[in-house]
């Protein structure tokens, strides 16, 4: 039974990984698609299908293909992150500018990427101790 949640899992993996893209929207109409065939095809052998069967097609299957269907396409309208040399605001294509003292030419903000006066600063890590602090034991 771990078919229904790998399933699920592997198409709205999909769906991350392209998302606001065609293939994302490919994948989830074809597995929502195909899950409604299922569906149909086991409607035409209603009669001859066990109890089981029946149950698992009139009380899983429909749920389970609205849930699939609908986080699949949630997922597949989510925005993508802002690529490094792309515009924070408008995703204007910086790439063949030059960093130092750029502004985006569409929307007028500053480029704050690498190369730029105005990058990030680095985060300063601190080591973290293994064990416990050790303590000097006078006699």
């Amino acid at each position: 039974m771990l078919i229904f949640p790998i399933f699920a899992c592997v198409v709205w993996g999909l769906a991350m990984h392209w998302r606001r893209q065609w293939p994302a929207f490919l994948v989830v109409t074809v597995s929502v698609v195909g899950m409604v065939l299922i569906a149909m095809l086991m409607r035409a052998w209603w009669d001859k299908m066990p109890d089981a069967a029946r149950i698992f097609t009139g009380v899983i299957l429909w749920p389970y293909v609205l849930l699939t269907g609908a986080v699949g396409y949630y997922i597949a309208l989510l925005p993508r992150p802002p690529q490094p040399h792309e515009c924070t605001k408008c995703r204007y294509d910086l790439s063949a500018l030059p960093a130092a003292g750029l502004q985006c030419p569409e929307c007028g903000t500053p480029y704050r990427g690498r190369g730029s006066s105005k990058d990030a600063e680095p985060v300063a890590l601190i080591p973290i101790r293994h064990g416990p602090p050790k303590t000097r034991r006078t006699l």
